[in-house]
């Protein structure tokens, strides 16, 4: 038997091994790659005002129209610009970062005017219910709002009836570790108006001001859900006739004027 003879290098490490070209896709200039272009209605603004852009009414024009792109509604967009540009001929302006500083002083001032309100407690213990569908953030928003409370002097407890959601209870724990506010909570599928009820009693052994009760989210279509809800309600005003003393609905805020 008769074997050819092997031509190149027979050690291995003689090998010669030529590199593979790896063809990469070029990062097109329209923006894709890991990181998004800006694309929201602070970089629109930035864009249309920005260092050497033009004084000029085709430029509020263009601020009408991101505003109004960006959902803020045609008549409070008309308003807000007019007084921007009222604001910017008693300045003297004369340039887009003039234009710019005169929409983010009325922006700023109007929210000034409007301020974040107060919530009339009424008699302790004040009950507040947080409802919403799914995911809008109640039980971060009552955390910030428990925040509030406690930095105007208030007492309170924090009803933890979001008795469904993976690991509910152990977010509102953490909330109220951090706040040093106590929470009142059940094992996970306990009902939730059992854990509203103790945590009323609680509230009102402790001589506290205000109960929080978080709750699930739910959509307005799923009856078995909305009776639980209205349970709840009818458990709190068992034990407190009047309360809760408020609803407070959570949305979205990019829900824009579909809200």
């Amino acid at each position: 038997m008769f074997w050819r003879r092997r031509e190149g290098p027979t050690d291995p490490l003689e090998a010669v091994v030529e590199p593979i070209a790896v063809v990469r896709p070029r990062r097109e200039r329209s923006g894709m790659g890991l990181r998004a272009r800006p694309s929201g209605l602070g970089a629109r603004l930035r864009s249309i005002l920005g260092a050497g852009s033009p004084a000029t009414a085709a430029t509020w024009d263009d601020v009408e129209e991101a505003l109004i792109g960006a959902d803020v509604g045609a008549a409070t967009t008309l308003e807000l610009v007019d007084a921007a540009r009222e604001r910017f001929r008693a300045a003297g302006g004369r340039s887009g970062d003039d234009m710019r500083r005169a929409l983010a002083t009325e922006i700023r001032d109007r929210l000034v005017r409007v301020g974040s309100g107060r919530f009339e407690l009424g008699d302790a213990p004040s009950v507040i219910l947080f409802v919403g569908v799914n995911g809008t953030g109640k039980t971060t928003s009552l955390a910030k709002l428990a925040h509030r409370l406690s930095a105007e002097g208030h007492t309170l407890a924090l009803a933890a009836a979001d008795t469904f959601r993976a690991a509910a209870v152990e977010q509102l724990r953490i909330w109220g570790e951090q706040l040093g506010v106590p929470v009142i909570a059940q094992r996970a599928g306990a009902d939730p108006g059992a854990v509203a009820f103790d945590a009323i009693v609680a509230a009102q052994a402790r001589n506290l001001d205000v109960v929080l009760v978080d709750t699930a989210g739910r959509l307005q279509n799923k009856q078995q859900l909305m009776d639980e809800l209205a349970k709840i309600r009818r458990v709190i005003e068992r034990r407190l006739p009047g309360q809760p003393r408020h609803v407070l609905l959570v949305l979205d805020a990019t829900t824009g004027q579909n809200g």
